[in-house]
């Protein structure tokens, strides 16, 4: 009986340096396969980051190139003729606003006003013509 259990043990003993010196390898060989599908991956994710990068640029390019066409006045005119339906002003059609006349009257109604309220009794105030 002795001698089975040794046997048994040795057996043991050797079946488990040999599971340890297969497992070692095995893990080697799982982490390599894990490192290279990780790699190829990472390898897909820029090759699309990298993609959309460029499509960003050209977008980007069209964009500068429209903008500064944008901002020439024959452009905003076209614009402005075509998707508006705007025309150009007739001379006839400016108004001319003289501001000092305005002003003027602005602050002669306002001292007629200030008047006005200062006082208790109706007040009668002759306007200049």
């Amino acid at each position: 009986m002795k001698k089975w259990i040794s046997q048994c043990l040795s057996n043991t003993a050797i079946v488990a340096k040999v599971m340890i010196l297969l497992a070692i390898p095995t893990a080697l060989l799982l982490f390599h396969v894990w490192n290279q599908y990780r790699i190829t991956e990472l390898g897909y994710q820029l090759a699309a980051v990298t993609t959309e990068h460029r499509a960003l640029l050209e977008e980007n390019k069209k964009l500068v190139v429209e903008a500064r066409l944008q901002g020439h006045s024959e452009r905003v005119s076209q614009v402005a003729r075509y998707e508006f339906g705007l025309q150009e002003a007739h001379p006839d059609q400016f108004i001319t606003v003289n501001l000092e006349e305005q002003l003027a009257h602005r602050e002669e109604h306002a001292q007629l006003e200030e008047l006005a309220d200062s006082s208790t009794s109706p007040l009668t105030v002759a306007t200049p013509e």
